[in-house]
């Protein structure tokens, strides 16, 4: 359950501040870098369950700080799984204060991350980029004064990334896509509908 789950990740944030604060940054640079990781990930599951904004904040600054240590050009896988973190992490942010600009800034993340990640090479990964990216694009849709223009590029998203999860038998993460395919596709609909609507209403007003 939530609530049962709430008090473990509590417990895990405790447990990786202490070794954040306790690993000497400039000695164990990697060892320093992976607890910020765990850390931001564990502050980030934790909000979901209870949607506390300010774990999100602390979330950004763990994993903002792991990308001094580990560089696109160093370390491009590495690099690119802990931005698309920080690109999750923003996509709620964003979400929960309704910010156009945080979302958008999510976008940017998952942009570039799919530099980085490609189909050919690791099709689950990209996927699941493509997901979030999907999602990021679907929300700053519907936060945007009358729509961002966003839901084509985010239903080719989501399309692709649920045609690469079903391909190799992901169906946890299928199943994920296919409901905020949904939610696009609903919220596309629904803004056509409105389009077909407004001439009528102008017409009536002549």
């Amino acid at each position: 359950t939530k609530e049962g789950a709430a008090p473990l990740w509590e417990e895990a944030i405790t447990e990786w501040r202490q070794a954040v604060e306790a690993l000497p940054r400039a000695l164990m640079p990697q060892e320093w870098a992976s607890s910020q990781v765990r850390l931001g990930g564990a502050l980030y599951r934790l909000d979901l369950l209870t949607g506390q904004t300010e774990l999100l904040r602390e979330a950004l600054q763990a994993l903002q700080a792991t990308l001094q240590v580990y560089s696109r050009t160093e370390t491009p896988q590495r690099w690119a799984e802990i931005m698309h973190t920080v690109a999750q992490v923003l996509e709620v942010y964003g979400d929960q204060i309704k910010n156009t600009d945080v979302l958008q800034r999510a976008v940017d993340a998952c942009r570039s991350v799919l530099e980085i990640r490609t189909r050919e090479r690791g099709p689950l990964a990209w996927a699941a980029t493509q997901n979030t990216l999907g999602s990021a694009l679907f929300l700053l849709d519907r936060h945007s004064e009358g729509g961002g223009g966003h839901l084509a590029e985010a239903e080719t998203a989501l399309a692709s990334a649920l045609e690469v999860f079903q391909a190799h038998g992901a169906k946890g993460p299928a199943k994920v896509a296919a409901k905020n395919l949904g939610h696009v596709r609903k919220l596309a609909e629904t803004r056509k509908g409105r389009q077909v609507v407004d001439p009528h209403w102008l017409d009536d007003l002549k």
